[in-house]
């Protein structure tokens, strides 16, 4: 039988273009949380933070 093409709704020019406009402002509201996610791992660990370096730790003895 082969494929069937489905009686589909024609998308005009607006169409695409709202479709364009939502994506643009998806990706920038993704990237603006990216770089927020980076700025804030940088503050996080901006005081020289060693997870794994037992002799910086401020333990009393």
């Amino acid at each position: 039988m082969g494929q069937r093409i489905r009686n589909t709704q024609q998308f005009n020019r607006s169409d695409y273009l709202d479709r364009s406009r939502a994506h643009r402002n998806t990706g920038w509201i993704l990237l603006g949380g990216g770089a927020l996610a980076v700025v804030g791992g940088f503050a996080i660990f901006a005081n020289n933070v060693d997870l794994w370096n037992d002799s910086n730790d401020n333990v009393e003895v």
